[in-house]
C-alpha cells in the first residue's frame, strides 16, 4: 500500500504500519484509539444523508442504469 503524507509525518504512519502488522496487544490498542477518531460520522437525518451524497466523488456524474430485462437462465438444483 502506498500513502502520501507530509515528510514530518513519514516516521509516524511507518510506526503506526509497523505496530498494526505486527498484530498483539498494542496493535489491538492503536485500532481502538484510531478508529473513533478516523471513522466518517454517521447520518443521523435525511439532510445529513443528502449531504453525504452531494459530497460524493459521483455527485455530478450522470449515470444511466438500466436493468436486465431478459429472464434468466434455468438452474437445476438437483
Amino acid at each position: 500500500m502506498e500513502v502520501t503524507v507530509p515528510a514530518n509525518d513519514a516516521g509516524l504512519i511507518k510506526a503506526v504500519a509497523g505496530v498494526l502488522r505486527s498484530g498483539g496487544e498494542n496493535a489491538t490498542l492503536v485500532r481502538q484509539r484510531l478508529r473513533p477518531m478516523l471513522a466518517a460520522p454517521k447520518a443521523r437525518t435525511g439532510k445529513e444523508l443528502i449531504e453525504f451524497f452531494r459530497r460524493s466523488p459521483l455527485a455530478d456524474v450522470t449515470l444511466e442504469i438500466e436493468r436486465d430485462r431478459s429472464v434468466g437462465r434455468v438452474a437445476d438444483f438437483d
